[in-house]
C-alpha cells in the first residue's frame, strides 16, 4: 500500500509541476499519527517510510497526536520511565506532539522530564502545571517554512466530567485543566499570525467533530485519543480531519495546496505501517538496545485457547486479582485491558505488561452489598456508558432506550442477590479507587504491588490458563 501511496504523490507532484507556469502554487505536507502507545516494534519500519515521504517532501512536519506513552514494558519500565519512546520519536525527527492523557503514567517529573528530554516541543493550551513538576508546554507554536507558509500549531487534551484528564488523579495533582471549548476561540487571533491553523489534540473524534462546528476557521485537525482510524479525512467533520487507529499500524499524509497564496485544497491518504518492508537500521539498533532485558520473555503460563476480546482478558484479570487477594469480588475497568485479543499459546511477561501496562497498585476494601451497587453505577458513567468486568458477581444492567442507567442488579455466582448490609472483601486498582467516585465508609488497602504482578503470581501458579471463549458473560444489559 505504501507504495502505492509514493506512486500517487508522484503523479500529483508532477501533475502540480505541469500547472506553475499559470499560477504560483505552494504546498504544506503532514505526517501523522497517534495514541501510539509505546509501539516500538514499528519505529524501523515507520522511520523508512518517513524518509522516503521527505524525500518527495523535505520540509514535511511529523506530528503526533498524544499518547506516545504506556503499553511496553521496555518503554513503561524503564528508567527514566517513557525515555525509550522519547528517543525514537527524536530519531525519527517528530515536529510537535500534542499532550495524551497517558503522558502522565510516569507521574508529573517523569513527564516532566519527557518534555525536556524531547527534540520537539508538546503543546497543550488547556493544560497548566505547576513550575515544580518541569513540565515544558507550549499553548501552540508557529512554524515557518522555506516558502514563507506559517503554520501555527494548537493542542488541547482530553477532560473528563471530573474535571480530569483520564488518568490516575494523584498523577495529576497540581495540574489545572480547562475545556477546550471554551479557550480555543481565544486563539483565533492565529488566524491573522499564519497561513494555516492545526489543531493537534488528544480529545476524541466526537469532540473533534464538535469542536470544529463551533470553530471553522480551523484549517485542519490531527486528532487522538478515541483510537479511531479514519481512511482519508473525516467525512462527518466540517474541517479537514484525520486520525490513524493506534499502535502506529497507520499514518495520515496531507498535503494542503495553495495557489496564488490561497489554499485551494486538502487532500488526506492514510497508510498502513506494515513491518514486513524495509527498516531503518539506525532506529533498528535502537530498538535492540531497549529491548535487550531477557526477563520479559520468561514463560509463566500457557492459554490453552484464544481469547477473543477484551471483555474475556478482563476476566482473566479480575479472577487473578479475587484469587491472589482472597476476596469475594474483584473489579477492573475496560479502559484498564489494553489488549483486543491473545492467541493461544505461552504467556510471557512482556505480554502481562502489555494487557496492563500502567503501574497500578493492587488494592482491597470492604463494601456493603449497598456500596458495592452504588459503585458499579458510578462505573456505567465513568465508563462511557458501559460495564465493568468482574470476577465474584454477575450484573445486570437495567436501561432505557438511550443508555441511561436505570438500575443494576448483582448476583454472586450461585445467583443470590447481594445482601445490602452484608459485607464483602473487594479488590481493585488503585486507580480506580482514586477516580471512581462513590459513598463508601472503609478505606481501601494497598498490598504494596502491582496489578500486572498480581496476575503474574496468579499465572505462574495455574499453569493452565481456560478457555474462557466458553464462559458466560458475567454482564447483561436489559433495555426497559
Amino acid at each position: 500500500m505504501f507504495n502505492r501511496l509514493i506512486k500517487l504523490i508522484f503523479v500529483i507532484v508532477c501533475f502540480g509541476s505541469l500547472s506553475l507556469h499559470a499560477q504560483k502554487r505552494d504546498s504544506v505536507v503532514f505526517v501523522s499519527t497517534n495514541d501510539i502507545h509505546a509501539a516500538l516494534d514499528q519505529f524501523p519500519r515507520f522511520a523508512y517510510m518517513v524518509d522516503s515521504l521527505r524525500n518527495l517532501y523535505p520540509d514535511l512536519f511529523l506530528v503526533g497526536g498524544g499518547d506516545y506513552n504506556s503499553g511496553n514494558p521496555f518503554n513503561d519500565y524503564y528508567k527514566p520511565a517513557g525515555y525509550p519512546m522519547i528517543a525514537l520519536m527524536n530519531a525519527v525527527g517528530f515536529d510537535v506532539s500534542a499532550v495524551g492523557n497517558h503522558e502522565f503514567d510516569v507521574w508529573q517529573t517523569g513527564f516532566g522530564l519527557n518534555t525536556q528530554v524531547a527534540s520537539f516541543p508538546f503543546i497543550a493550551a488547556n493544560v497548566h502545571p505547576d513550575e515544580k513538576f518541569g513540565i515544558v508546554l507550549h499553548p501552540y507554536v508557529i512554524r515557518k517554512l522555506p516558502n514563507g507558509k506559517k503554520v501555527a500549531f494548537v493542542g488541547f487534551l482530553q477532560i473528563e466530567a471530573d474535571g480530569l484528564p483520564s488518568t490516575h488523579h494523584d498523577k495529576v495533582k497540581d495540574i489545572r485543566f480547562e475545556r477546550a471549548n471554551n479557550i480555543l476561540p481565544k486563539y483565533k487571533f492565529l488566524r491573522d499570525s499564519a497561513d494555516l491553523v492545526v489543531l493537534v489534540n488528544h480529545l476524541g473524534a466526537q469532540e473533534d467533530r464538535d469542536l470544529a462546528r463551533e470553530n471553522p476557521w480551523v484549517d485542519l485537525i490531527i486528532g487522538g485519543h478515541s483510537h479511531t482510524f479514519i481512511d482519508g479525512a473525516d467525512k462527518n467533520c466540517v474541517v479537514p480531519m484525520t486520525q490513524s487507529g493506534n499502535k502506529l499500524q497507520q499514518a495520515a499524509l496531507t498535503i494542503i495546496v495553495f495557489e496564488d497564496g490561497k489554499k485551494v485544497s486538502t487532500t488526506i491518504k492514510s497508510f498502513t505501517i506494515d513491518r514486513r518492508g524495509k527498516e531503518k537500521e539506525p532506529i533498528k539498533r535502537m530498538l535492540n538496545w531497549f529491548e535487550r532485558d531477557p526477563y520479559y520473555q520468561t514463560v509463566v503460563a500457557t492459554a490453552t485457547a484464544h481469547f477473543k476480546n477484551s471483555e474475556q482478558l478482563g476476566y482473566l484479570m479480575t479472577d487473578a486479582y479475587r484469587a491472589e487477594t482472597g476476596s469475594d469480588i474483584a473489579f477492573q475497568n475496560p479502559g484498564g485491558v489494553r489488549m483486543k485479543n491473545f492467541l493461544r499459546g505461552p504467556i510471557r511477561i512482556v505480554d502481562v505488561f502489555i494487557l496492563d501496562p500502567f503501574g497500578n497498585e493492587m488494592m482491597t476494601i470492604n463494601l456493603t452489598g449497598k456500596e458495592i451497587r452504588d459503585f458499579v453505577l458510578a462505573a456505567w458513567s465513568k465508563d462511557y456508558n458501559g460495564p465493568i468486568y468482574s470476577s465474584g458477581v454477575n450484573i445486570t444492567y437495567f436501561t432505557d432506550g438511550k443508555k441511561n442507567l436505570q438500575r443494576v442488579e448483582l448476583r454472586d455466582e450461585k445467583g443470590n442477590l447481594l445482601i445490602d448490609n452484608k459485607s464483602y472483601k473487594v479488590a481493585y486498582s488503585n486507580y480506580i479507587y482514586s477516580a471512581y467516585k462513590y459513598p463508601h465508609k472503609a478505606d481501601a488497602v494497598s498490598l504494596k504491588k502491582t496489578t500486572a504482578q498480581v496476575t503474574i503470581d496468579y499465572l505462574k501458579k495455574l499453569g493452565n490458563v481456560k478457555d474462557y471463549s466458553k464462559e458466560a458473560s458475567r454482564f447483561s444489559i436489559v433495555k426497559l
